[in-house]
């Protein structure tokens, strides 16, 4: 309905990356996201914030010096095995902890900050530690 020399080249998909809304010609050039990114390359769904989309996330023990170390893992689920390490708490992962009789690194229980030994029970241990810390000055981090 618009004569040819008044036609707009252009991409005319409303859902594509580059929709022109003064085109009247469809010319081929849309551009559409990835699958699970937005235009700007942006995860749609990013649970973690960690940079990987929930959708394309592998579980499995991200930590190095683990036997059971997954280089595809881009997410920890505390499944890491340590043989024969002294501190094998120091191996696990942020927001998890080394469970002795399982060999693994467990998440921390949300929702339980007396729990400081983080083995998803508030008992001697835990008041032991806030104890020996009673007194003592907090201070920021300098970093």
């Amino acid at each position: 309905g618009i004569c040819d020399e008044f036609e707009v080249g252009g991409c005319t998909d409303s859902s594509a990356c580059n929709f022109s809304n003064d085109a009247t010609d469809e010319d081929g050039s849309c551009n559409y996201a990835d699958a699970g990114y937005d235009c700007d390359g942006n995860c749609l769904v990013d649970s973690n914030g960690d940079g990987v989309c929930d959708e394309f996330e592998v579980a499995g023990c991200t930590y190095v010096d683990a036997s059971n170390y997954n280089a595809s893992a881009t997410n920890d689920d505390g499944s890491c095995l340590f043989e024969e390490c002294s501190d094998c708490s120091e191996n696990c992962g942020e927001g998890t902890y080394y469970e002795e009789d399982s060999g693994t690194c467990l998440p921390f229980v949300p929702g339980c900050p007396a729990d400081v030994t983080g083995d998803g029970l508030v008992n001697v241990s835990d008041l032991l530690i806030l104890l020996s810390q009673f007194g003592d000055i907090c201070e920021e981090d300098p970093e």
